[in-house]
């Protein structure tokens, strides 16, 4: 019987599929843990870094609103 011809989205979704098992497969508990804190926690710290750069641009734009005259 001929081998199927996969498309390309089918032949990424099989290696992607056995990529992370692969990877996670001699890793203890404890280490899966310590990363995923590690994970988390730049996650956190992206997310503070674009809510403060986020505040700042508000600020601007309201002392420009309040500095122009009426």
């Amino acid at each position: 019987m001929p081998k199927k011809e996969l498309t390309l989205k089918e032949h990424l979704r099989r290696i992607q599929s056995k990529g992370g098992k692969a990877r996670w497969e001699g890793v203890s508990a404890e280490e899966r843990t310590e990363q995923a804190r590690k994970t988390v926690s730049a996650r956190w710290a992206k997310a503070k870094k674009a809510a403060k750069k986020n505040a700042a641009k508000k600020s601007v734009n309201k002392s420009a609103k309040s500095a122009k005259p009426a």
